[in-house]
């Protein structure tokens, strides 16, 4: 076993980097949850068809722990280090965003969808995330200093109804999902404030039934009512006929989702 040399791992990924005609854009000296140094690098390049590409490296003084970019052709997958001054993060790189005590970074695809990778001393890997839709930012939903990921459902175009259904997963101590507590009491606020909005004066049927379903959606996240049950009520809502198609295309989706569990 090679001594500990984080110097030789920089050489290494300068060497690598320059390979494959990375430019460096930034260099982050950071530390691990021990207090050790390493260094997390963003890269910038073009494709064979000159599109802009993206890599990040980090290195720990044991090695690269973190290769990720440039993508080939067809690939997909978050390459690009998220700064510290974007708008839908907010967070200094290398923060612990899920509250374990281990920092992470932030890496973004080209949709905008995140992906957070926890690094160690001796390796990094991705957390695993279960929302329904590719995260795109970090919420505080609580302000309690711990980030819940935030995603928004996808809507097919020219959907009648269109509603925004906006989903939270929080760390339950492996990994984002409904089933934190966090996540769930997100979700219950949000519910909450959907029923206590007074109808808009003349407000158009569409509006009303994706605010409907909106809570809908809450309300089955935040486990206070069962997917069935939760049908059960948006089959008793006045549908104009030509809302139903897209009406009934929601409500299935809601009566589908899986409750989460309670702690």
């Amino acid at each position: 076993m090679t001594a500990p040399d984080l110097d030789a791992q920089l050489l290494a990924i300068d060497r690598e980097t320059g390979s494959l005609g990375l430019a460096l854009e930034g260099e982050h000296h950071l530390r691990l949850a021990g207090g050790e140094p390493f260094v997390v690098r963003s890269y910038a390049g073009h494709d064979a068809l000159g599109r802009r590409t993206t890599a990040t490296r980090a290195a720990t003084a044991l090695g690269v722990v973190l290769a990720v970019g440039p993508l080939h052709e067809g690939e997909q997958g978050a390459t690009e280090l998220v700064p510290s001054d974007d708008p839908a993060i907010g967070l200094p790189i290398g923060a612990d965003v899920n509250g374990d005590g281990t920092p992470e970074l932030i890496l973004r695809d080209s949709a905008g969808a995140l992906a957070l990778w926890r690094v160690e001393r001796m390796g990094a890997g991705p957390l695993v995330v279960l929302s329904l839709a590719p995260p795109t930012r970090l919420v505080d939903a609580d302000a309690d200093g711990r980030f819940e990921l935030g995603a928004d459902v996808p809507v097919p175009e020219g959907d009648a109804i269109a509603p925004h259904l906006d989903d939270l997963v929080a760390w339950d101590g492996a990994r984002f999902s409904h089933d934190a507590p966090a996540s769930q009491a997100a979700h219950g606020a949000l519910a909450a404030a959907l029923a206590a909005l007074p109808p808009a004066p003349n407000e158009a049927a569409a509006g009303r039934l994706a605010r409907t379903l909106a809570r809908a959606f809450h309300q089955v996240l935040a486990g206070e009512l069962t997917p069935k049950a939760v049908a059960a009520e948006l089959d008793r809502e006045n549908v104009p006929s030509e809302l139903r198609p897209s009406f009934e295309r929601w409500r299935l989706f809601v009566a589908s989702l899986a409750a989460p569990r309670r702690p």
